[in-house]
């Protein structure tokens, strides 16, 4: 499955942003008038990246990996492809306030529509119940025990830190979870990005779609810890 090019990814992302920044700059124009955009900008900050989240932590990290392990040529050529694409997101994004400043009408806030709809937002969180797959609700419910195993053990044992048999069996608990967290948050990643059935890209030999079996040998291995630490 190929990922979607730019112009869609920063047409998704502009779409999302629009009614929020029309609201602001309409609430700006009533309070000021006469103002010009480049007076919404100073006050409101320079336009960010509306892809940042989709560069950022796990994926950033991935996608170095990634980059790292690529012929010298190969690498170049992938880091000029991310400057461009830098630079269309620049130039888009730019034109997008640009467009949404000339859209937008004087209004103060408190006369325009609340941007937050709790009955819609309501029934978006029930849709995505009754359609998530089980692996992937059963992976969350998993990340939020083992954190909180981890907290209370941890807190739990924080007067006999000082025992060397209770501090090494902390820093097992610590590695082993870790090690499971990330695991369940790269498969997560994975489940909710195919929403086809799809084989792991680095696990070709693993038949499972959801969920990869190294991130159950670690979650294994966390519980055990767990076990043993009890």
């Amino acid at each position: 499955e190929e990922r979607p090019s730019i112009k869609s990814r920063i047409v998704i992302a502009q779409r999302l942003q629009k009614p929020k920044l029309l609201s602001d700059m309409s609430s700006f124009k009533a309070a000021n008038h006469g103002a010009v955009f480049e007076d919404f900008v100073r006050w409101y900050g320079n336009p960010e990246n509306p892809l940042h989240e989709e560069i950022s932590g796990e994926t950033a990290r991935r996608a170095f990996e990634y980059r790292s392990k690529l012929p010298p040529k190969e690498a170049k050529t992938l880091t000029l492809k991310e400057a461009s694409e830098a630079i269309a997101i620049l130039m888009s994004l730019r034109a997008f306030w640009e467009d949404t400043w000339e859209e937008a009408e004087p209004c103060p806030a408190f006369e325009q529509e609340p941007l937050f709809d709790p009955y819609s937002t309501v029934e978006m969180v029930l849709h995505s119940f009754e359609t998530i797959h089980p692996a992937l609700l059963m992976n969350q419910v998993l990340a939020v025990k083992l954190s909180n195993a981890k907290f209370v053990l941890e807190s739990a044992a924080n007067p006999a830190r000082q025992v060397c048999s209770v501090a090494r069996g902390l820093f097992n608990l610590k590695t082993a979870i870790d090690g499971a967290l990330e695991a369940l948050t790269k498969d997560a990643a994975d489940g909710f990005l195919h929403l086809a059935p799809k084989t792991m890209a680095d696990d070709k030999s693993d038949p499972l779609v959801y969920v990869s079996t190294s991130t159950i040998a670690k979650c294994e291995e966390a519980c055990n810890v767990i076990g043993e630490l009890e």
